[in-house]
């Protein structure tokens, strides 16, 4: 065995029984019925907002039919809270893509058809944190970067990855954070 495949051994024996705590603490909270989906939010200003019904994977419109926008990482963890009363939700952190919901909803309208935007959403994390599961395809590497005295956002980290691997004349594949220190702030990133 390789030095590449046995290091991807080593970190999926690390990452999976990690994710596998991550999974049954999901379900566990989600008491009617099994998670088929992560708990995520998103918004779009002058709709909506929208969150995952993780029973069926689908976005559906905020419930009371009034809450769109949110404006700070306090008030998004906040929205988390509410859409999942059931699930221990402990901090926020935004998505590493984009994505298209369709069927987004104006203020104080019932039927929502027709109406899709790309949006970057929030995942509502559940107890204690657990970074993603990154995959290491072949040709690849995996890279981690910690700073204990930098406490900075998704964003940032992503910046931050982005550049280490151009400068090794390399692209970034994917990443994930590392030590959580704050609502969507953290002390590092890992990345591919």
């Amino acid at each position: 065995m390789g030095t590449v495949p046995a290091i991807s051994v080593l970190i999926l024996g690390i990452v999976v029984p990690a994710l596998a705590g991550y999974i049954e603490a999901l379900a566990a909270n989600a008491g009617t019925g099994f998670a088929v989906a992560e708990p995520q939010v998103a918004m779009f200003c002058g709709k909506l907002n929208m969150h995952v019904n993780i029973q069926t994977g689908r976005w559906e419109p905020d419930p009371s039919g009034t809450k769109s926008c949110v404006g700070t990482k306090e008030g998004v963890l906040q929205y988390c809270q509410e859409m999942y009363p059931e699930l221990q939700i402990t901090n926020v952190v935004e998505a590493n893509q984009p994505i298209r919901i369709e069927n987004w909803c104006k203020k104080e309208k019932k039927v929502c058809k027709g109406h899709a935007h790309i949006v970057v959403p929030y995942k509502c994390l559940v107890g204690e944190f657990v970074s993603d599961v990154l995959l290491v395809p072949e040709k690849c590497k995996f890279f981690h970067k910690e700073r204990m005295d930098m406490c900075v956002s998704h964003q940032q980290w992503h910046g931050v990855a982005k550049e280490a691997c151009a400068k090794s004349s390399m692209v970034l594949h994917s990443y994930g954070m590392l030590l959580p220190c704050g609502i969507d702030k953290f002390h590092g990133t890992e990345y591919v």
